[in-house]
């Protein structure tokens, strides 16, 4: 009986650990927030997908005149391209959604893992 009830307390540090590592993936992806900014941030995606695999954005330019690619990573340039897309048609928008539609958000957090496995290293 001991055994069932540290299996169980070992069970609900694992079940909190896992609900706070859903809660932290859905603030860091915009999946929270009221209505409006859930509405918002959905109308941003929907535009993202339908112009995403395109290479002129509304202002007819693409995301490569946006940056040095040698010096700043894709992502970045996809970014400012797509911003400059959203404020020529007037949808509003977040930094957040953005991060996240654009790649931003994946590579920052590769970048703080790859960082942190780096640390352990030295």
């Amino acid at each position: 009986m001991f055994g069932l009830g540290a299996a169980g307390a070992v069970s609900a540090g694992q079940n909190a650990k896992i609900k706070k590592a859903d809660y932290q993936y859905g603030e860091e992806h915009g999946l929270h927030g009221t209505s409006e900014v859930l509405q918002m941030r959905e109308r941003v995606r929907k535009e993202w997908w339908s112009i995403c695999g395109k290479t002129y954005n509304a202002c007819e330019r693409p995301a490569s005149s946006y940056g040095d690619l040698s010096r700043t990573p894709w992502c970045y340039l996809k970014k400012r391209w797509f911003i400059d897309h959203l404020n020529k048609k007037g949808i509003p928008y977040d930094d957040l959604v953005v991060d996240d539609v654009t790649g931003v958000t994946f590579y920052e957090s590769q970048k703080r893992t790859s960082q942190a496995y780096m640390r352990k290293l030295r």
